[in-house]
């Protein structure tokens, strides 16, 4: 059921909003390291909230506070971000 497995996210995830910060960031991200949009806002709120970047989406390959995750078993997208280990 889709209202269960979004009840069941939204225990399990903080939702941050979207800030002039992270806009405007996201802006000089997008240009700097020829990012999409929604890459360069997923990426800006991470380095705003000094969190490291886990995903499987190369367009993050070579970027500071990102870890690429290799699967072989599916090619979909999966982008998490969570606070660094020191904290």
């Amino acid at each position: 059921d889709i209202e269960e497995n979004i009840s069941f996210l939204q225990g399990r995830m903080l939702v941050l909003p979207l800030t002039e910060k992270i806009a405007a960031l996201s802006a000089e991200l997008s240009v700097s390291h020829h990012l999409p949009a929604i890459d360069s806002m997923i990426y800006a709120t991470a380095l705003l909230n000094n969190a490291l970047l886990l995903t499987r989406d190369n367009d993050f390959r070579d970027l500071p506070q990102v870890t690429l995750i290799y699967s072989g078993r599916r090619k979909y997208l999966t982008t998490i971000v969570r606070p660094p280990l020191d904290s």
